[in-house]
């Protein structure tokens, strides 16, 4: 419906505007405003470029490489090829990386995860969507992380590792696909419809590559009261690389929940349970995509929509007073 009514108000802006020359793409839109505490630990998002590959026109997933500082992986959305992009923080495609064997049938989410060597990383893609609820298994697609010199390729044939899986309660929609970067394994959220529950599953690592290995249910994670329904409509996340910090994105937002200091990183399914802190993100057109730089000082985010911009979100040096607190086991869940 909403792609229709776009349709008609483009259609009656060409014929008022006569031979007008055509506009310029509209500015990025401002951030969303701060949580009424005004406590985020982050900074204002900032646009740092525009993404000048035409190519990159659904953008579902954002992560930011290990072994090449300054790059990022992109993916775009369902039905397009099977095309991962390294994009540098000028909005240049480096390198395309296609994935042999692949089939983009939902692409959602795109994950760092450690690779079976010491200092060593994986990139994970995740074929997890599923708008109509009938998909038995969910895919992943996992590759080592390439390194990408001036000399590298334009194009890379790359074949991954196809882990199939499916979730204990049966098919589910969702756009979150996480990897923890200790433990390797992988945490999938559900993306929620109106009056309907979220749910996180667990891949345990190592990961299974033969037959269909099902994910149970850990958690429900744990919202701010009152929250609107698009406050719980979870269309992306990642773990900081120290494994402490976890970020959800929804359309009006982010979400981040922090592990207590007494609490190791075996315990990181506890998460969950902690009471999120509300992060300001840009308010971007169904912004899909959220990650953490490599030394978790900032997030960076992309949206689904055309022009296409990376914004960067700073973590301020000092958090502000309270922020602890927030990060007790459900708490003040009667406010």
């Amino acid at each position: 419906m909403s792609r229709v009514i776009c349709v008609l108000l483009i259609g009656i802006f060409a014929s008022s505007c006569g031979a007008q020359s055509e506009p310029k793409p509209a500015p990025p839109t401002p951030p969303a405003p701060r949580s009424s505490a005004d406590d985020s630990p982050y900074d204002w998002p900032e646009s740092v470029c525009e993404l000048k590959d035409e190519r990159i026109r659904e953008a579902s997933g954002i992560a930011a490489s290990r072994a090449n500082p300054g790059l990022f992986y992109i993916i775009n959305d369902s039905n397009n090829d099977p095309f991962v992009f390294v994009v540098d923080k000028k909005g240049e495609t480096r390198v395309t990386i296609r994935l042999v064997g692949a089939k983009n049938i939902d692409w959602e989410d795109i994950s760092m995860a450690p690779g079976e060597k010491p200092d060593t990383w994986d990139v994970v893609v995740a074929d997890i969507g599923d708008n109509n609820g009938k998909r038995s298994t969910k895919e992943l697609y996992r590759f080592p992380e390439p390194n990408i010199s001036d000399d590298t390729p334009k194009k890379l044939d790359i074949e991954p590792v196809l882990y199939e899986t499916g979730l204990s309660l049966g098919p589910a929609n969702a756009e979150t696909f996480m990897v923890h970067p200790k433990t390797g394994c992988g945490y999938l959220v559900t993306r929620a419809r109106p009056n309907s529950r979220v749910d996180v599953y667990k891949l345990p690592a190592p990961w299974k590559r033969e037959g269909i290995t099902r994910m149970f249910k850990i958690a429900e994670p744990t919202f701010l009261p009152n929250a609107a329904p698009l406050m719980q409509t979870i269309t992306a996340g990642d773990i900081s690389p120290d494994g402490r910090r976890l970020i959800l994105r929804t359309y009006v937002g982010g979400l981040e929940y922090t592990l207590p200091d007494d609490d190791g990183d075996l315990d990181f399914d506890k998460i969950f349970t902690t009471r999120p802190r509300m992060i300001s993100l840009a308010m971007e057109p169904q912004g899909e995509a959220v990650c953490y730089t490599p030394d978790g000082k900032a997030l960076w985010t992309v949206s689904e929509k055309v022009p296409t911009y990376l914004f960067e979100a700073k973590r301020l040096e000092k958090a502000p007073a309270g922020i602890g607190a927030a990060n007790s086991p459900r708490a003040n869940e009667d406010e």
